[in-house]
């Protein structure tokens, strides 16, 4: 069906493939290729907490590996996700860059990111700010659930897991220091740096790894749909990125420590650019977070482990000029402060028979302050539309789970589990029920979990919210058939149906989150990896549309189409050595995709409710264009490794879209630009 429709991407995707699938390696057992094996079959254990081949865990995962983002010129978090079938990026207030995943706004808390498994959703709104954010020196793998992972993560987890591991203690001894400069012309230059070591002091494994990041993503002009405009310049659009993350294990006993904070700045809101305010554009300190946590491995017997964790978190909710916060403290004299406390005790034990029962227990402990700029409180009570009452609240989430895995003789692998969590919210359920099956070189998966999202305090006290906000929930069917036609080439593709009923969505016209409406979406994704020590290639498609039961808000104007996402996408990449060198192109398809016409958006800002016309326009398909050369291995007194990228050759039309009616025009971002990038190994 998809290749009656879309002929020139099978062709090009057979066209790719047929080589790999028909290549025999001649160097199978040399060391590098052992090591790309090694690399490819890595364990996860972000789909079961134990480790697994990708083919055995019981979701469908990927992996994007340290190689991966090396060869293919991965500056940040979001260039990575697109080497991923079905993540997209979107558009929220003051130039946010927020995720899309199969059709859905997964921005607002409905997919968990993290970095080293602790969360980096902003304790306000879910939030995390793309384009700059996360860079690649930082990152020695991404670890992805593409579905549910809430049965064993709970919140935010509802839609995709993300999890980035660090390059940090117990990789290796020494370390690395990078730097970068980028330039997208007329003056636009971005640069950043990191470092990451790892070593032993007395008995302890310890590591730190520090970055930054400057630089604007494009240097296009903004138009809104009122008239106004803004050059994306570093004066307005700048994006600055800086962490530390600092590791300790002795035996087993983990302390990690995790600080990142990530500015930017924008004087578009909602929708119309918007003036200086105090002299200021409306600059955010986004999502500025803070967390310390400690855990202890207890093997009581070499079956039976406990792992108990304390951990406790500190940021600042997106905020503006207007709103302004710190982690700590006030800023300009006002200020919201966000925490959250959380103690578990999960463990797992491998049954005589060989089984898995993975198995834990928790509380989550939530506190929301915020002062107005004139010194009051900035929180209403419950059901209050017109004081601000409260300074400070806070609420508690109590959860346990289990989940019971058996890998039968004949490859059946059956995986049973769930997740309760109590909330002040309300209660919410995540059951999940999966089925695989490897046989040699082939592979299956059918998989159905159910997931949920809790409303965070900011959001339900911080607007002027007509009704108490419930959990909302969601029901996913999933499969994947896979094939190993060599050891390093790898064939999958799947397919999903996903139903959220009851999401929160926020109001722009009465400023306020309600659970409203429904959104389906069901899909397809094919992926091919084919990996060597000389050449490989990359390809995926990927194709969604959204059900006859969503909601006009989440959907263009004839409902053929999710708003702001392109319902199909397609990547083709490939590497080769030429001598000393490594050349890596890849050719990205964005199609076309439905945003708000300047006439609703008008409409709209004009309208005191939702009556408006939910009227669209169409921004045209693109294809993107990048390449990567690499220079490993140089001795510059240290052993080195070199980089000049190019992105977006064809300087094609990069825009992000609000996938709700926001009355926010599309967003440029990611401009024709060239990085340099040189890491020394310490």
């Amino acid at each position: 069906m998809l290749g009656d429709r879309y002929p020139l991407f099978f062709v090009l995707l057979v066209g790719l493939t047929a080589p790999a699938l028909m290549a025999t390696p001649t160097a199978q057992e040399d060391a590098d290729t052992k090591a790309l094996l090694e690399l490819l079959n890595t364990p996860l254990s972000i789909a079961s907490k134990s480790k697994q081949s990708s083919e055995d865990a019981p979701s469908i995962v990927s992996v994007v590996t340290r190689r991966d983002i090396e060869v293919f010129g991965a500056r940040d978090l979001a260039d990575v996700l697109q080497l991923i079938p079905g993540f997209q990026f979107t558009l929220d207030i003051s130039g946010t860059v927020g995720l899309g995943f199969r059709g859905i706004n997964v921005h607002e808390g409905k997919a968990l990111l993290m970095i080293d498994g602790m969360g980096i959703n902003d304790l306000g709104f879910g939030n995390f700010n793309f384009f700059g954010s996360v860079p690649a020196t930082m990152v020695e793998r991404v670890e992805v659930i593409r579905g549910p992972g809430s049965a064993l993560y709970g919140q935010f987890a509802e839609a995709a897991v993300v999890n980035v591991i660090t390059r940090r203690a117990g990789d290796e001894e020494g370390g690395r220091f990078t730097v970068s400069g980028s330039t997208l012309g007329a003056g636009a230059t971005g640069y950043g740096g990191g470092l990451d070591a790892s070593g032993r002091m007395g008995s302890a494994n310890v590591a730190i790894s520090a970055g930054y990041a400057n630089g604007p993503s494009s240097r296009s002009l903004y138009r809104d749909d009122f008239g106004g405009s803004l050059p994306l310049d570093a004066s307005n659009a700048n994006r600055v990125w800086n962490h530390v993350f600092l590791e300790a294990k002795v035996g087993g006993l983990g302390l990690s420590y995790l600080h990142f904070k990530n500015n930017r700045m924008g004087q578009d809101g909602f929708d119309a650019i918007q003036p200086p305010v105090n002299g200021n554009n409306l600059e955010n300190n986004y999502n500025e977070l803070e967390t310390l946590r400690a855990t202890w491995q207890i093997a009581v017997t070499p079956a039976l482990q406990f792992e108990p964790l304390v951990e406790f978190t500190e940021g600042s909710p997106i905020n503006t000029a207007v709103y302004p916060s710190a982690l700590r403290g006030l800023r300009a004299g006002t200020g919201a402060n966000l925490s959250r406390t959380k103690a578990e005790l999960a463990g797992t034990w491998t049954t005589p028979w060989g089984s898995t029962l993975a198995f834990g227990l928790g509380g989550v402990r939530n506190a929301a302050k915020d002062i107005n700029s004139d010194g009051t409180p900035g929180l209403f009570g419950p059901g209050d539309l017109n004081n601000r009452v409260y300074f400070q609240q806070k609420e508690t989430d109590r959860y346990y789970f289990a989940q019971f895995s058996h890998t039968f003789a004949f490859g059946l692998g059956v995986t049973v589990g769930d997740r309760q969590e109590l909330t002040d919210f309300g209660n919410a359920s995540a059951p999940r029920v999966g089925l695989t099956w490897v046989d040699g070189a082939f592979n299956a998966k059918l998989l159905y979990g159910q997931a949920f999202r809790v409303p965070l305090l900011w959001q339900a006290y911080r607007y002027h919210n007509p009704a108490s906000l419930e959990p909302e929930k969601s029901k996913s069917l999933e499969g994947e058939l896979g094939y190993r036609f060599a050891p390093t080439v790898i064939l999958k593709a799947n397919f999903f149906h996903t139903k959220i009923q009851d999401p929160l969505v926020y109001n722009s016209n009465s400023n306020n989150y309600a659970n409203y409406g429904n959104l389906t979406t069901s899909g397809a994704e094919v992926s091919l990896q084919a990996r060597f020590t000389e050449w490989g290639i990359i390809a995926n498609i990927a194709t969604f549309k959204p059900g006859g039961e969503s909601s006009q808000d989440f959907l263009n104007e004839d409902k053929s189409q999710f708003l702001g996402f392109a319902g199909l996408t397609a990547g083709f990449g490939g590497y080769f050595k030429v001598g000393p060198f490594t050349l890596a192109p890849t050719l990205n398809y964005l199609g076309s995709r439905s945003a708000q016409s300047a006439g609703s958006a008008i409409a709209q800002l004009a309208a005191a409710d939702n009556n408006f016309p939910h009227n669209t326009v169409s921004e045209s398909a693109e294809w993107v264009g990048n390449l990567t050369v690499s220079l490993p291995n140089l001795d510059l007194g240290k052993q080195s490794d070199l980089r000049l990228g190019f992105h977006n050759l064809g300087a094609a039309r990069y825009v992000v879209i609000q996938p709700y009616y926001g009355a926010h025009a599309p967003y440029p971002v990611n401009d024709r630009s060239i990085t340099l990038e040189l890491s020394i190994h310490l």
